[in-house]
């Protein structure tokens, strides 16, 4: 009887960290990388890249998703919706780096609990391990993230801890949105083109080539 009460005890402090273990996100967040269709069916989804607006492939394995987040700081957007920035762990960071590195040019679809918020597309290089959406969360999405993710405060000469809430950030560049190219107007205004001048007579300082 004495052993078995040890045991629960030794149970109930270890409780706390067996489970920390076993924690899992309470929200699924996938960054898909775009591929081509040769890839096969087998590897990759056909999509639509709402801001390029148009059709193409990712990859069925995320390059990202939410067990490489370790913390979050959501801004909001000029748009009136919601942005956020994903600080990666070590793991999630190499990812993010290699991807962008060998994918210039190419979209990425950020989505969240099967919705697709944004589509970005690599233009530079990211080395930090930060992955940026500008823009498309909603509030109640925004809400969920905090309950699921610590929050990053950020730290300044008032604040050397970093232990206050972080303030508002604006959409960043991190990633170039696509966007139509806009329709061409001539300049206002009216334009002659004027014809060259020559001279008539050739350059007297010159002196003349001599007779055959």
């Amino acid at each position: 009887m004495k052993t078995r009460r040890i045991f629960c005890i030794l149970l109930a402090g270890l409780a706390p960290f067996l489970g920390a273990g076993a924690k899992k996100p309470k929200v699924i967040l996938s960054v898909t990388g775009e591929v081509p269709q040769s890839n096969g069916e087998t590897f990759t989804l056909p999509v639509t890249f709402a801001n390029a607006k148009r059709r193409g492939f990712v990859g069925r394995i995320p390059v990202i998703n939410a067990r490489d987040v370790d913390f979050i700081f959501p801004f909001e957007s000029p748009d009136g919706t919601m942005g956020c920035a994903f600080y990666l762990d070590y793991h999630g960071k190499g990812l993010l780096d290699a991807y962008t590195v060998q994918n210039r040019g190419k979209s990425m679809i950020f989505s969240m609990n099967g919705r697709q918020v944004t589509d970005l597309v690599v233009d530079k290089r990211i080395p930090d391990g930060i992955f940026v959406v500008p823009a498309g969360l909603t509030a109640e999405e925004i809400a969920k993230l905090r309950s699921s993710f610590k929050l990053k405060a950020a730290t300044t000469s008032e604040n050397p801890t970093g232990t206050e809430p972080a303030p508002k950030l604006e959409a960043t560049d991190r990633f170039a949105t696509p966007t139509p190219p806009a329709p061409y107007r001539p300049p206002s205004g009216s334009f002659t083109p004027q014809a060259p001048t020559f001279p008539s007579q050739p350059n007297s300082s010159l002196d003349p080539l001599p007779a055959p």
